[in-house]
């Protein structure tokens, strides 16, 4: 892995966004406790008092992701470094929530209105939380870091549009290249998602 250094911004992201953050981690962990595991860097960088909300931490910082299924189908993009389909989504802008980022980045890319599942209403806190290893990018002179991805489950009010930022694919289950968008879209069935909540 890259460099793992630690940032530390001159002006701290203010308490709320982080107690949020952590308020969602907490109810994340609670509802799925045996992914504990699984999203530990993340709880040690909130151990640690990382600023998981800048891009700027080398070590991991917060993304954010909209799943978006229909008719068992997952909306994906291009991704034109990854080079690979995945579900849409990217980094945190000044201010925003996760939730506000998976919406924003959902509609820049596909073109889709979406708004929230309701189930997160009920429970909270991301639908997933992933943690990738995101390889080095020497073109933006970042190195391989972490990715604290939060996924919300989002209901599509508009099919994709023509105009929008990247190319946009349905792939059912089969389709899926990704083995942790495979899992993910097991854990939904699992939870008799999206279909529940109406």
């Amino acid at each position: 892995m890259g460099a793992t250094m630690r940032s530390h911004p001159s002006s701290p992201l203010p308490a709320a966004p982080i107690v949020e953050t952590s308020a969602q981690v907490s109810a994340y962990c609670q509802l799925f406790p045996f992914e504990r595991e699984r999203v530990a860097p993340l709880l040690r960088a909130l151990d640690r008092g990382d600023d998981i909300h800048s891009r700027a931490t080398s070590a991991g910082h917060l993304a954010a992701s909209g799943i978006v299924v229909q008719s068992a189908r997952l909306l994906t993009i291009y991704h034109p470094y990854l080079r690979r389909w995945i579900q849409p989504g990217g980094h945190l802008e000044a201010g925003e929530t996760p939730e506000q980022a998976a919406l924003r980045e959902t509609a820049e890319e596909t073109g889709v209105s979406v708004r929230l599942h309701p189930w997160h209403a009920a429970h909270r806190c991301p639908v997933d939380i992933d943690v990738q290893l995101i390889p080095a990018n020497p073109r933006r002179k970042e190195g391989a870091h972490l990715h604290f991805d939060f996924r919300y489950l989002l209901i599509c009010r508009s099919a994709p549009s023509v105009t929008a930022e990247l190319k946009t694919r349905w792939l059912n289950r089969a389709e899926i290249e990704v083995h942790g968008l495979r899992k993910l879209m097991d854990k939904l069935g699992r939870l008799r998602l999206p279909d529940r909540f109406g």
